[in-house]
């Protein structure tokens, strides 16, 4: 079968799910608008997230990945068949949310006319990258350290962190769910047993406290839990958490306790919640899937603790939510991008020390709809006019960018990137899945690590975990083919954690 007809075959199997519903159209008498296919995306796309122009991705993933989960959105899709491919439990969810309207949003002839719109003018294959400064090797900035894997375990790691004032590092392991300390010289110290796979931990004068996912594969279900871990065997403090991600402490509302913000992430549903200092739901700030990370910090310099998120599900972009006292806050949407952009973290951070908070943005989750190389993916910087106005200063093309954080890692005074890539181009040479960018002043220098940038990484933190006054940083991989793997016996040892320790701010 040739190209043509394959696509041909792509639409038609889109449209599909169209034909299934139609009759619903045709019962409320919806009637073709006349507007072209571009006309028509450009109306109904928007009102729901930035616009995706055709180029964003190839046609094929248009035809069988992107358009079809469009089509449920605007109630044009079949619904139920969707239902049967996902459990019982996230279908009660979904439908209770409502999350995926009866009623059809158009005529099934404007849904084919945008079909074939996205189709017809998206490229082939992937729009390359434009042209970078290539990465050149890294060298006696940092020394590589490993954890020990006695067990030789697949790598299954969800969460990395470290805790300075601790002198630990805590490492959370999925599969044989369990959260470990290790101290600063790398001995691991004590270990917790958790019933879910562990994404953040914070710590109190008097508590540590892990936060499980429930379920880590996408999912609706309110399975998430906070626990308190501190004294071994985890006691629940919150539980009915829809996959929670991330956990931040500080004082919202002045009252001189702490309180705690939970992204839960979700799939189709999520929200950002704020419980007090007894863990009691104080309010739901947000409530939209996809909430990835949330920063507590004055950002406009009012004196009061403002909130910067970032939501990555579907209506992707950046949130600064500006506290108006008594407990209120007012959103104001500061950033926006396309619903495949793959938004992944943000760093909030004053990159170039004019006193104004900054945004260190990264897009490459290529886990969903369109698993492809995008050139849109990457390291941005976004810097505040002091206004929380955000203007992209410096883009980086690095495919399946997961996290990046700045520091001054080497010392010299100025903010530097450290950046890891969940989906590199495992062709592209150097390889990617670590770059760190130096400041030179005058801008960012790409660098590669070699044993570091040639894996792929989920995870990573920094911080002076030796307490000896420079930047360490720790990466973890999260290899599902380990976990795949007949027997866990392996003739190559398999680590999943490595710590950089910087070797006292010796400069490149």
């Amino acid at each position: 079968m040739n190209r043509a007809s394959i696509f041909s075959l792509l639409i038609a199997n889109t449209l599909l799910y169209v034909s299934c519903d139609s009759t619903k159209a045709n019962k409320q008498n919806l009637v073709p608008s006349g507007l072209t296919g571009e006309q028509l995306s450009q109306q109904h796309c928007v009102s729901c997230h930035a616009y995706p122009s055709p180029n964003l991705v190839e046609k094929e993933w248009w035809a069988k990945g992107i358009l079809p989960k469009m089509a449920l959105r605007l109630g044009m899709g079949n619904k139920m068949g969707y239902f049967t491919n996902i459990s019982y439990e996230d279908m009660m969810e979904v439908s209770v949310a409502n999350i995926y309207p009866d009623a059809p949003a158009m005529a099934p002839e404007d849904w084919k006319k945008i079909v074939d719109f996205y189709v017809k003018n998206a490229p082939e294959k992937p729009i390359p990258q434009v042209s970078k400064v290539k990465a050149t090797q890294l060298s006696d900035l940092f020394d590589i350290q490993t954890l020990e894997n006695t067990n030789n375990e697949p790598s299954l790691v969800t969460m990395v962190k470290i805790l300075p004032n601790e002198q630990a590092l805590y490492v959370a392991h999925r599969g044989r769910n369990r959260v470990e300390k290790w101290d600063k010289t790398l001995q691991k110290i004590s270990e917790v047993p958790t019933e879910s796979p562990v994404s953040d931990v914070v710590k109190t004068p008097n508590n540590m406290m892990a936060l499980g996912m429930g379920i880590m594969d996408p999912n609706d279900q309110a399975l998430g839990k906070l626990w308190s871990i501190a004294k071994g065997s985890p006691q629940t403090l919150v539980e009915k958490l829809r996959r929670p991600v991330e956990i931040s402490m500080g004082d919202l509302d002045a009252n001189g306790t702490p309180d705690y913000l939970i992204c839960e992430f979700g799939n189709d549903i999520g929200k950002l919640t704020w419980y007090d200092q007894n863990f009691k739901l104080k309010k739901e700030i947000l409530n939209f899937a996809g909430i990835r990370n949330a920063t507590i910090t004055d950002i406009n310099g009012d004196k009061l603790p403002d909130i910067v998120v970032l939501q990555t599900q579907g209506d992707e972009g950046i949130w600064v939510l500006e506290n108006r006292g008594n407990g209120e806050f007012e959103p104001k949407r500061v950033l926006r991008f396309p619903p495949i952009y793959g938004s992944s973290f943000i760093q909030v951070v004053d990159i170039n020390k004019d006193g104004y908070q900054d945004i260190v943005y990264t897009n490459g989750d290529n886990a969903d709809a369109s698993i492809s190389l995008k050139r849109y993916h990457g390291v941005h910087v976004y810097l505040n006019d002091g206004k929380t106005n955000f203007k992209r200063q410096y883009f980086y093309p690095m495919h399946g960018a997961s996290k990046a954080l700045s520091q001054d890692f080497d010392g010299d005074g100025d903010m530097d990137i450290a950046a890891i890539s969940f989906f590199p181009d495992k062709k592209q040479s150097p390889a990617e899945g670590f770059l760190y960018f130096e400041n030179t002043g005058k801008g960012f220098t790409p660098h590669f690590m070699e044993g570091i940038s040639d894996k792929k990484w989920m995870v990573m933190d920094c911080g002076d975990l030796d307490k000896d006054g420079d930047i360490d940083l720790v990466l973890g991989a999260f290899n599902l083919q380990d976990r795949d793997r007949q027997s866990n016996a392996s003739s190559e040892k398999r680590t999943g954690v490595y710590v950089l320790k910087s070797k006292n701010k010796t400069h490149l």
